[in-house]
């Protein structure tokens, strides 16, 4: 099992001064205290560092305040970027809000590192709970992005050889366009696109993205409206099942010879 270790700090809002850090490695061992330089060393053996938002917050901060980087020979693994992959699902999961963990403790990083470990435990269920199929997509479209490759690494994933968009059509002919460009897609936007699936595969009609995910990513909504509300000339199976005209009608309708149809009968919801 690699040895792994959960980090978080809290931050002085105006100074960027890093006030507090509570660290809890694999063995259940605590550390509490405001020194970096103890926090680096008592995760010296450590091959991955877990944290929420680790990558965005806390390492600036650290990296900051060494003038370089912080434990530079171990991965970090950022449960932030997880979980709305892995958890699409609304109410989401239990410990997160937004982009913020669920906490008992104001300001108490000790207690936010062991919810973390909590997080990165079931977020490795449910990604192995995925299956074959989806985690090969998602590896071979996240693989090189920072927030994702060191999960993958410490889950030991490896790639599938096999397009990306092969794999996607595979899995998801019934339930997107089958003649959006997959591959412009996922090469443009592999992020936005690992989001997108997840979420239409999630099957749940009031799953929506969070807020801090479109803010991050807008080009989720973009290609959401590509997968599965814009329909396609050709006529594939998906959207001849998801919007309920033809394709003359569709061909009428915009040489203006009929009345627009009505998208709201009999059309399936979106997700």
């Amino acid at each position: 099992m690699p040895k792994i270790a959960f980090l978080d700090t809290e931050v002085q809002p105006t100074t960027g001064k890093v006030l507090d850090i509570g660290v809890v490695n694999g063995k259940g061992e605590i550390l509490h205290t405001s020194s970096i330089a103890e926090a680096e060393d008592f995760l010296k053996d450590a091959e991955y560092i877990c944290g929420h938002n680790i990558i965005d917050h806390d390492l600036t901060y650290l990296d900051k305040a060494l003038d370089r980087q912080f434990c530079e020979n171990s991965r970090f693994i950022d449960t932030l970027h997880l979980s709305p992959l892995l958890f699409p699902k609304k109410p989401y999961h239990n410990l997160v809000k937004d982009d913020k963990l669920q906490t008992d403790e104001l300001n108490n990083p000790v207690n936010d590192a062991q919810k973390t470990k909590d997080l990165l435990n079931d977020e490795v269920a449910a990604f192995i709970n995925l299956g074959a199929p989806l985690r090969s997509i998602l590896v071979d479209l996240l693989k090189d992005s920072i927030y994702f490759d060191s999960f993958f690494d410490f889950t030991q994933q490896s790639e599938v050889e096999q397009e990306v968009s092969k794999k996607v059509m595979e899995l998801y002919s019934d339930k997107i366009c089958n003649n959006v460009d997959l591959v412009k897609i996922g090469k443009k936007h592999p992020i936005g696109f690992a989001y997108a699936l997840t979420l239409i595969g999630s099957g749940h009609p009031n799953s929506v993205t969070p807020p801090w995910v479109l803010h991050r990513f807008p080009e989720v909504e973009r290609i959401m409206f590509q997968l599965r509300s814009n329909p396609c000339i050709q006529g594939c199976p998906y959207c001849k099942k998801a919007f309920s005209w033809s394709l003359p009608s569709y061909a009428a309708f915009v040489n203006g010879k009929v009345k627009s149809p009505d998208f709201r009968k009999d059309k399936p919801p979106l997700f």
